[in-house]
C-alpha cells in the first residue's frame, strides 16, 4: 500500500473481503515459541497431543479497504481511496470473501499471546 501511495494519486481496494492482516515477524515468533514448547514437552515425556492443523493470524478482522485506510492514516498519507467489490477487481487469483481464521487451538495449546493488527507497529513506515 505504501509503495502504491508513492506511485499513484488514488487507489482502489476491495471492500467485501474480510480477513486478518498479519505481520510476518509475529508469525515467525509464534513458530519459534511453538518449536521451543514442543521440545520441552518431549524432554519431559508428557503425552500431550500437539500434532494437527493450527491457524495463526493477528487478532481482529477487517475489510481490506479498512486495512488500507488504517495504513494511510497511521503514516499520514493523503490519498484518494476507493472501495470496490471483488468482482470489479481484476485478478487471476480467486480469493474468499471471508478468510478470518480461528486461532483458539494454537493459542490454547501453546499459550500464545496473539497481537491485534490495529495500530501494529509493522504497518508504519
Amino acid at each position: 500500500m505504501l509503495r502504491l501511495a508513492d506511485e499513484k494519486d488514488e487507489i482502489s481496494v476491495v471492500d467485501d473481503q474480510i480477513g486478518s492482516p498479519t505481520y510476518a515477524g509475529d508469525l515467525a515468533d509464534a513458530i519459534c515459541n511453538i518449536i521451543t514448547k514442543e521440545r520441552s514437552i518431549h524432554k519431559m515425556h508428557e503425552p500431550v497431543p500437539i500434532y494437527g492443523t493450527y491457524h495463526y493470524s493477528s487478532k481482529g478482522k477487517c475489510r481490506w479497504y479498512d486495512f488500507a485506510k488504517q495504513i494511510f492514516k497511521i503514516n499520514n498519507i493523503n490519498i484518494r481511496l476507493h472501495p470496490i467489490s471483488t468482482r470489479d477487481y481484476q485478478t487471476s487469483a480467486t480469493r474468499p470473501l471471508y478468510s478470518y481464521l480461528d486461532k483458539s487451538k494454537i493459542s490454547k495449546t501453546f499459550g500464545l499471546k496473539i497481537k491485534d493488527w490495529v495500530n501494529h507497529p509493522a504497518i508504519r513506515i
